[in-house]
């Protein structure tokens, strides 16, 4: 079989066709992001819980265990001999069984000024609803959070945050986000169409042994801009402080003292929570 690639006709075995007659060129899987520290997976569990549970919203089924995909991720990462890694897991629908691949590569963090100076970040306005039930699986169909990632990053901004049709906050287009106020902090319920991020849930967490209180609701602009300090979580680049929305400055100080503690915090937690059974 040949096919066209980049300037050049290929040939490509049965199998290596299977690739491009699959549910990856539908957008028909799952995938998970993970962060590798000294060469051991920073929650592991909680990303194959999440990983096999968007599976079960897509209704694909993955043919392995559990045990069997922590052994080949960890095999995978030796192999690439990258202590501190960026790790991606994905599967997408094939002919007769669903296609697994572990990605490694060298994790290339922001540099320490960027934590200090935070992000920008800009306004999103989606023109329907988000499906629930989908939000909760990370699936492989990205072309609406990456095409307004790209445009806030041809725009001179770092990340693009998305608002429903009614205007409610929803999350980043690859995190998710907190606001402070006062001694609170306020983050979108799960409801209203945000990812169940693990650093998300690392954060609630934080905040529960703090003793600071956190409520999930409905959140809009005027939120956002009466903020006294705003941070984004994600499993790479952990908690990111938001200098600016809209170009319109937050808070007095980046990070803010909220922000701090929790980075503090989550930095030392991140370090007891890597997995390796």
């Amino acid at each position: 079989m040949k096919i066209y690639l980049n300037n050049k006709f290929l040939e490509v075995s049965k199998t290596e066709a299977e690739i491009f007659n699959s549910g990856l060129f539908r957008g028909y899987g799952v995938f998970e992001s993970m962060r590798a520290l000294d060469g051991k997976i920073v929650y592991l569990n909680l990303h194959l819980a999440r990983f096999f549970k968007s599976a079960r919203v897509l209704r694909l089924e993955i043919p392995y265990t559990i045990k069997y995909l922590e052994s080949i991720i960890r095999k995978t990462l030796r192999l690439n001999k990258f202590p501190d890694a960026y790790v991606k897991l994905a599967a997408f629908a094939g002919a007769q069984k669903a296609n697994l691949t572990v990605l490694v590569k060298k994790y290339q963090p922001y540099p320490p000024e960027k934590y200090k100076r935070g992000f920008k970040v800009k306004a999103y306005l989606l023109k329907a609803n988000l499906d629930p039930k989908f939000t909760q699986a990370k699936t492989l169909s990205r072309a609406l959070f990456e095409t307004a990632y790209q445009q806030a990053k041809a725009q001179g901004f770092d990340e693009a945050l998305l608002l429903n049709n009614n205007g409610y906050l929803i999350e980043g287009t690859r995190t998710n986000i907190f606001l402070v106020k006062g001694n609170k902090i306020y983050t979108p319920a799960l409801k209203y169409g945000c990812l169940a991020g693990v650093t998300r849930k690392a954060v609630l967490g934080l905040a529960k042994n703090q003793g600071i209180a956190v409520i999930e609701n409905s959140l809009k602009e005027k939120d956002i801009l009466a903020s006294d300090e705003i941070f984004l979580t994600n499993s790479l680049i952990g908690i990111m402080p938001v200098a600016a929305y809209n170009r319109k400055k937050i808070g007095r100080r980046v990070p803010g003292k909220m922000t701090q503690l929790f980075s503090e915090d989550y930095n030392k937690l991140k370090e007891k929570r890597c997995q390796e059974r």
